[in-house]
């Protein structure tokens, strides 16, 4: 109902010849959240016609699903196994001198399935990038894919879980006693690996709410 009664009035104020400024103005000015505002806007097509035009409703392909699971599913794998190599050659140049001798073996079998995974997994999430930053340019509605933007908030959402949890990481490490170059190195690996999700892909979220404001607030 809330969502009904905001698209009727912007359909109304469009109608009576109100600029999409103005419009998102006297919103934002009556207590409505500028994302809402938005997407209101935003569901009106900007063409020349006696009456305000609506925009289909986006709904994901097949195709398009599948893009954007495998991009993710190829993502979260690769930050795996790079995790899993920089920890082991960590446990390499500073083994832990209370480890038993099996421990060795256990860095051996790690580095050989981050390797592996890394190796198929890579190539896939580069490519599948590669080609929907394609589809973005030709098309720039793929870019509001609610597939995308529900799979970058959950991959958002895990990135600054990991941030936040490093430092009870490496509080705990410490406490267990340790050594703290070891520790600093797998926090280090830990916070690189998240922050660099949460740059990469809380920046092309901001950029494309950016474009979508731009283009609804647009005369």
């Amino acid at each position: 109902m809330k969502r009904d009664e905001l698209l009727d009035f912007v359909r109304a104020a469009l109608a009576a010849g109100e600029s999409r400024a103005r419009i998102a103005s006297a919103l934002q000015q009556a207590g409505w959240d500028e994302g809402e505002v938005r997407v209101a806007l935003d569901s009106f097509a900007e063409v020349d016609f006696a009456i305000p035009v609506p925009r289909p409703l986006s709904r994901p392909s097949a195709r398009e699903s599948f893009l954007y699971l495998l991009l993710f599913s190829a993502f979260y794998m690769v930050a795996i196994a790079l995790g899993r190599i920089l920890y082991q050659l960590i446990d390499l140049a500073l083994p832990d001198p209370q480890a038993s001798r099996y421990m060795a073996q256990g860095i051996e079998e790690g580095l050989r399935w981050g390797a592996a995974m890394l190796v198929v997994f890579l190539p896939v999430y580069l490519m599948i990038d590669r080609k929907i930053e394609g589809l973005k340019r030709t098309d720039p509605a793929h870019g509001r894919s609610g597939v995308r933007r529900w799979l970058t908030s959950l991959t958002l959402y895990v990135a600054a879980l990991i941030l936040l949890s490093d430092a009870g990481f490496l509080l705990y490490a410490l406490l267990n006693g340790e050594l703290v170059l070891r520790v600093l190195l797998k926090g280090l690996v830990i916070g690189g690996i998240a922050a660099f999700a949460l740059t990469r892909y809380l920046g092309e979220m901001r950029a494309d709410e950016t474009a979508e404001g731009a283009g609804a607030i647009r005369q």
